[in-house]
């Protein structure tokens, strides 16, 4: 060049993108290190600088082996974890973008193969494979090129999940305390989530997605996602139940108070057993139907159907204190029938 080249790029801002193995954590599964070489031309005094830019996630993100070392791009302690598509997987198109001044020639270029969409001509493409992706512009005011390499890996590691083990439902234990659940391999952010078709686990316990308190037989499903690339893997479990399972439930009452002031003790009117309090009676109350009246008779509650706990409110207000009456009607079925009837009063107390 006869003259000095003057900068005709301004850039490496990202734009937005979603990389993933599913779309859960797209904002965490890249990692981007752009590699800036000199210009390969003749000018060297006041070349253009190039860069090209990829969103980037924490440098925290882990670096692994990918089973197919030719998805492994790994460049220093930054990998951009973009997906690709293989068997696994379908990967998502990854924006890289630059910017520049008007009349600008832009030239891109990737592995061999590789192929691009446009998204904003010429400043903003979409590619979905890893590997090398160069960047070539010259300045319109004195033809004057400059460079810029951007390495793209890919991370496809799944989870490895076993969804542990439950014993038998019965009705003198009819609740079950999922056990031995497992996550591998270390280095990722596990996201744990149980699903069910025909079951149930205990929300009112303190959750744990580790060990989850099952109610009901049923086939359990625990799916996993690693949030720092989203790859997700599944693991089921079967939990039983003893057909020829039986209780006793002809102590059945209700209290005569409860206190429902937050303090965690005798917060809500709830069926239990008198010479077992600890039972957790209503997991095996098939049919419940209770009436709650005020002292002039009045109806201020009713429920029909799967059992509740009364917690002293109508419309999510609490009640007055002072004495209420109740009528309830409740159907057992474990091992056999038993059917219930009640009557009688109880304190609400703050």
């Amino acid at each position: 060049c006869a003259r000095a080249c003057t900068p005709a790029l301004a850039f490496a801002r990202p734009s937005p993108h979603a990389a993933r193995c599913t779309p859960r954590s797209l904002a965490h599964s890249l990692v981007a290190r752009a590699l800036l070489r000199r210009s390969r031309s003749s000018c060297v005094r006041g070349s253009a600088t190039t860069s090209v830019s990829a969103p980037a996630a924490p440098t925290s993100a882990p670096t692994r082996p990918s089973p197919n070392p030719s998805k492994q791009l790994v460049f220093g302690d930054d990998a951009l974890k973009t997906p690709a598509t293989d068997g696994r997987q379908a990967a998502l198109p990854e924006p890289l973008s630059a910017e520049a001044d008007a009349g600008a020639e832009f030239d891109w270029s990737g592995p061999a193969g590789a192929e691009f969409d446009w998204v904003d001509e010429p400043f903003v493409i979409l590619v979905q494979n890893p590997g090398t992706w160069e960047l070539t512009t010259a300045n319109p005011a004195n033809g004057c090129p400059s460079t810029s390499v951007i390495e793209l890996g890919s991370d496809f590691t799944l989870p490895e999940v076993f969804a542990g083990t439950a014993d038998t439902l019965t009705c003198a234990a009819p609740t079950a305390l999922v056990e031995g659940v497992t996550v591998g391999p270390d280095g990722y952010t596990p996201l744990l989530e149980w699903n069910w078709d025909n079951g149930a686990m205990n929300p009112f316990l303190p959750w744990s997605a580790e060990a989850p308190q099952v109610l009901l037989p049923g086939t359990y499903y625990l799916t996993v996602t690693f949030e720092e690339n989203g790859c997700t893997s599944t693991d089921s479990l079967v939990v039983y139940q003893d057909p020829e399972a039986t209780v006793d439930a002809s102590s059945a009452q209700l209290p005569n108070v409860i206190t429902p002031n937050q303090d965690g003790m005798n917060e809500r009117l709830t069926l239990y057993l008198a010479d077992n309090p600890d039972f957790p009676l209503l997991s095996i109350v098939e049919r419940y139907d209770l009436v709650i009246f005020n002292r002039w008779g009045g109806e201020v509650y009713r429920t029909t159907g799967a059992p509740v706990e009364w917690d002293g409110r109508i419309q999510n207000e609490p009640v007055a204190e002072g004495t209420y009456y109740y009528r309830l009607n409740y159907l057992i079925v474990c091992g056999e029938e038993q059917r219930g009837e009640l009557f009688g009063a109880f304190e609400v107390l703050r």
